[in-house]
């Protein structure tokens, strides 16, 4: 059977944008077609490293070329909604890097366009289709440990301080939240769902944004999660959730959900590596939904997107955090 080929442009050529486009070489019907940035040498040494078909100087030529059929935005947080309502306007699908957007608004924006125009979109959020992570869906809600009352995770590492980087600065949406805590949330709320409360505290850096963020979430079903992120420090990368017959332990880097370390009387592990990217899966999750004739995807619906940013505009709300495009807006 012939493969219906997609062809893929990324827009933005960081360190995230290189990462893609290596998981886009191991995905079968998956094509790195065009590279987009304001300077054009950068995409020109972007696509002779990768294999690009073609460079372009600017994201509006880009997203105009007929050949695309599917945009990566893998630009700063603050240009998600720009660039993604950008993609739209010019017909394409898009794979937008986590955070979807700064805020719910915008997240809702960006929904609404894509389904007026019959495209597809979703949230980078690659973690969630990692088959560990439905490994791990199952056996919690199986009972392999019992009935699950508590869960930790967290993901912190130790950034260059830099006021003018992404990571530091208002302006680029910087902070631990929406970099890195956006990692145990999600894993926290794809378990669990959304939750009931919350109780988040920050320390808040010299730039205004947030170093260091803790986030403690009560679920319906009583699940307490204690979760953490930060930016200036390295933390264990590791997340465990605690039953009444047992514990299973993700050791670091969870995310990545290579291992299951099951104890409940004995140890026990499960492996759920995989070969190649990560980012393979999300890659593939696109081309599948959108061969289908799909607008979001089930793994990863618009309205858990839309409940993600809700919750963390409410945890900014509660640490004090609100970006410049917004007090503007």
């Amino acid at each position: 059977m012939a493969v219906n080929k997609k062809n893929w442009g990324i827009l933005g050529a960081g360190l995230i944008a290189s990462r893609l486009a290596k998981a886009i070489s191991q995905v079968k019907g998956a094509e790195l077609y065009g590279i987009g940035s304001r300077n054009l040498e950068k995409s020109i040494k972007f696509a002779e490293e990768y294999g690009v078909v073609k460079a372009f100087g600017s994201y509006e030529e880009l997203c105009e070329c007929p050949e695309i059929d599917i945009i990566y935005i893998a630009t700063p947080h603050s240009f998600h909604k720009e660039h993604t309502l950008l993609a739209l306007k010019n017909g394409k699908h898009v794979l937008c890097e986590k955070p979807f957007a700064l805020n719910v608004n915008d997240t809702e924006e960006m929904i609404t366009s894509s389904k007026e125009k019959n495209l597809f979109l979703m949230e980078a959020m690659w973690s969630c289709l990692l088959p560990g992570m439905k490994k791990l869906k199952e056996m919690i809600s199986g009972g392999a440990i019992g009935q699950v009352l508590y869960m930790e995770a967290d993901f912190g590492f130790q950034a260059p301080y830099d006021p003018t980087a992404r990571l530091f600065n208002p302006v680029l949406g910087g902070g631990a939240l929406l970099d890195v805590g956006i990692y145990p949330l999600s894993l926290a709320t794809y378990i669990f769902g959304q939750p009931e409360s919350f109780k988040a505290n920050a320390r808040i850096g010299a730039t205004g944004v947030d170093e260091v963020s803790t986030y403690n979430l009560k679920f319906e079903n009583g699940v307490i999660a204690n979760l953490s992120s930060s930016i200036s420090v390295e933390t264990s990368h590791s997340a465990t959730f605690y039953g009444t017959e047992g514990t299973l332990h993700i050791p670091s880097d969870w995310w990545k959900m290579k291992k299951i370390v099951m104890t409940n009387g004995s140890k026990k592990e499960i492996d759920t590596s995989y070969e190649g990217s990560e980012y393979a899966f999300e890659v593939q999750e696109v081309i599948d939904c959108i061969n289908k004739g799909l607008l979001e995807s089930p793994s990863l619906p618009h309205s858990w997107t839309r409940n993600i940013m809700s919750l963390m505009d409410s945890i900014r709300a509660e640490i004090g955090i609100q970006y410049p495009e917004e007090a503007l807006s």
